[in-house]
């Protein structure tokens, strides 16, 4: 295949392209006539009825059926996964809104770990001690980018790693005063797009072909990060401070982590390398329209073009 070199503005930079395009009323006394009594009763029982219907919606109090005790929800498992997240509120705070699924099935989160809280005050209360949050988040994260990218300095490839982060959550304050003393860490994607959820496991992503929502697309090369399994143009796939590949190495590069012979796949793609100092990048760049997955692993599937 013959390749073009071409130089672009910005940091040095170099691009390889391939063709292609209740109420009670209470008689106070004996009535003086048997009729007066009746009439009493009478009253008596259109009064009871009437707060029957009307006092409950007045002060709130619910006169129809029986208490049932309520169950508080026991403190998550490692290794159990999340219902999809619609909507970015449902991720503020600490506390999880959304219920357990199978892990086969659609979800948002993967618990990597369950801790213990040796602590009266929720970490994230005000009185509670601040380095006790700082340091259960900072594990969180480290957990997380274990649970995705192994125990490793860098891919052979120089295979950037999954964008990936963990999430925090606490007991509900119902759970806290039941005597829930626990923390749980999630690995999440960081894109932060809603809705949220994938297909599969997350762990060790970084070694194999992972859910699209973990890959490192953009809106173009160097561009703004896009969720994989949505609309996109380019993808990062390798940074590496390796002299012997640097720019000229992309291709190369990109062809061992496509897991094809001919990374551009009869045209339809364009290997750009960005030098930045010792560092080089190595992206995809479709020339032929939006793709809708990441190009990790492609092999013998067909382009995911949308």
């Amino acid at each position: 295949m013959a390749l073009g070199q071409e130089a672009t503005d910005g940091d040095d930079a170099w691009m390889w392209k391939a063709g292609g395009a209740d109420s009670v009323v209470a008689d106070e006394g004996p009535p003086r006539r048997r009729a007066n009594r009746r009439a009493v009763a009478v009253v008596a029982f259109a009064v009871a009825a009437l707060s029957v219907l009307v006092l409950p919606g007045a002060i709130g109090r619910n006169t129809v059926g029986l208490p049932v005790a309520g169950s508080v929800p026991a403190a998550p498992q490692d290794g159990a996964c999340r219902a999809p997240l619609t909507s970015a509120a449902q991720v503020v705070g600490y506390e999880d809104a959304v219920p357990v699924v199978p892990c086969s099935e659609p979800h948002s989160g993967e618990i990597v770990y369950v801790g213990s809280i040796a602590s009266d005050l929720r970490p994230d209360d005000a009185a509670a001690d601040a380095s006790i949050l700082i340091r259960i988040e900072d594990q969180c994260d480290d957990l997380a980018r274990r649970f995705v990218a192994g125990v490793r300095d860098s891919h052979p490839l120089g295979r950037v790693d999954p964008r990936s982060r963990g999430r925090l959550t606490l007991p509900t304050q119902v759970q806290w005063a039941q005597g829930q003393r626990w923390w749980s860490c999630q690995v999440v994607p960081a894109s932060g797009a809603m809705p949220s959820a994938w297909e599969g496991t997350a762990r060790l992503a970084a070694l194999k072909r992972p859910p699209a929502t973990f890959a490192n697309c953009a809106d173009g090369v160097n561009g703004a990060p896009v969720d994989c399994a949505l609309p996109h143009t380019a993808e990062l796939l390798s940074w590496n401070d390796t002299p012997e590949r640097g720019v000229t190495g992309c291709l190369e590069v990109v062809a061992a982590i496509m897991n094809v012979e001919d990374p551009t796949v009869g045209g339809k793609l364009e290997i750009v390398g960005r030098k930045t100092q010792a560092w080089t990048s190595c992206w995809v760049h479709s020339i032929s329209g939006p793709l809708t997955d990441t190009v990790i692993d492609l092999g013998d599937a067909p382009l995911p073009l949308g």
